[in-house]
């Protein structure tokens, strides 16, 4: 069990550190439905360890962060890039509260890595329709952070179907492609 110190560069924590117990290691993770864990202490049953009702949130499909998502995306910027790329791979829906909390945090993301937003990346545009996830970065503002020429397509004028802007072309041409990354890229 681990327990992480403060992030200073709102990416990595400054020190690691042994929890005391795997509920202590749990209230460390990003989302609920990675806040959970199997296992027995000597003498019991094996059991599921559910803090944050990871369990509830993975069956109605629920991606929330584990206590203040403020908090969450503050120690790793990243969190809020794979809340995306999770929503639009697994088909789940963010809470309400911690879009908000992805809104409210969006220029953290300048502090991610271009390799990890790479992966992050690459992972969101294999999606079933990676416009989930694209929607969502634009709607958040992650988009203007991490593909900003990509952001700036709202509002420019196409002509290939009426009603609709570059963006929206953009959008759905990437769902149409066929699904390799590097060709909806």
């Amino acid at each position: 069990f681990r327990q992480d110190a403060t992030y200073s560069d709102f990416r990595h924590p400054d020190a690691v550190e042994f929890a005391r117990s795997v509920e202590e290691d749990l209230a460390r993770r990003d989302f609920t439905v990675n806040a959970m864990a199997w296992g027995s202490r000597p003498g019991e049953e094996p059991a599921t360890v559910d803090p944050h009702d990871g369990v509830a949130d993975l069956r109605a499909r629920l991606l929330r962060a584990v206590g203040d998502p403020d908090t969450r995306f503050r120690e790793d910027a990243l969190r809020m890039i794979r809340a995306v790329r999770l929503a639009a791979t697994l088909e789940f829906e963010v809470e309400a509260e911690t879009l908000a909390a992805i809104r409210r945090n969006a220029p953290l993301a300048g502090h991610v890595s271009g390799e990890r937003i790479s992966a992050e990346l690459l992972k969101l545009l294999a999606a079933p329709q990676p416009s989930i996830g694209l929607r969502l970065m634009a709607e958040t503002g992650l988009l203007d952070v991490i593909l900003p020429e990509v952001a700036r397509q709202h509002g420019i004028g196409q002509n290939k179907i009426d009603g609709e802007d570059l963006w929206d072309h953009t959008v759905r041409s990437t769902d149409a492609a066929p699904n390799r990354p590097l060709v909806r890229l």
